[in-house]
């Protein structure tokens, strides 16, 4: 009995023993991992510290290349001020103003030349539109003349003497000589081969005195203004087989 109580009490110390020494051996784990941890957060501080060191040198370098630098430059236009000479300064401004000058001038000319040549454009459509309303007025005008001429006509035709033929004469030809003082003319179409461009064809009739077509009779005379057929003579043309 007492054997196996003395066993009891060993196997306890044992186990006992075992899990002091697991304790034991975890406690120096976790004190070798703490202190690499420590020995690496130390390590990365330095590494910190240097690459800081590092920049602020480098930055250090920057500025003082960049002060040398601008001294450099600002020694270097001092020389070239103190070098210049006055006269050639001088010299070197007239010519800066001459350029200016010549600049200005150029771009005065293109200026008179622009407002020339707008000047001369709306001349232009003055022009046009001035002929635009003479050509109206004056096309207006000619029905009174085709009047004239068919009272003339018919008179002359069928009157029995009652129309005073030598005054309206005489008004007819004074209304073609006012005409004529504006460049209107009457053209004469009978007998001329039809042109579209200056009669307007009203009906056609069988002639075998023309093998082309041809203006048999006015209906209304044509009249051109200078170069310009101010109205069509409407016309009889000649059927051709």
């Amino acid at each position: 009995m007492k054997k196996d109580e003395n066993e009891k009490s060993e196997k306890q110390d044992q186990i006992a023993h075992e899990e002091n020494s697991e304790i034991i051996f975890m406690e120096n784990n976790n004190s070798k991992e703490k202190e690499c941890q420590k020995d690496s957060e130390e390590e990365i501080k330095q590494q910190e510290e240097a690459q800081k060191k590092i920049s602020k040198q480098r930055r250090e370098k920057d500025k003082a290349e960049k002060e040398e630098k601008e001294a450099s430059l600002w020694n270097e236009e001092e020389k070239e001020e103190e070098e210049l000479d006055p006269l050639q300064v001088v010299m070197d401004q007239l010519i800066h103003v001459e350029d200016e000058k010549k600049e200005l001038e150029e771009r005065f000319i293109r200026l008179v030349a622009e407002f020339d040549n707008y000047k001369k454009r709306i001349s232009r459509d003055f022009e046009r539109q001035a002929d635009m309303i003479r050509e109206k007025i004056l096309a207006s005008l000619l029905p009174i003349m085709d009047d004239l001429d068919r009272l003339l006509y018919h008179e002359k035709e069928n009157g029995n003497g009652t129309v005073p033929l030598e005054g309206i004469k005489l008004i007819r030809n004074n209304f073609e000589r006012l005409l004529n003082s504006y460049g209107v003319k009457a053209f004469n179409s009978v007998g001329q081969p039809f042109d579209p461009e200056k009669h307007d064809a009203m009906m056609t009739r069988k002639s075998d005195k023309y093998k082309t077509p041809t203006v048999l009779e006015e209906f209304e005379k044509g009249y051109t203004l200078g170069d310009k057929i101010l109205r069509h003579a409407r016309v009889v043309v000649s059927e051709t087989e």
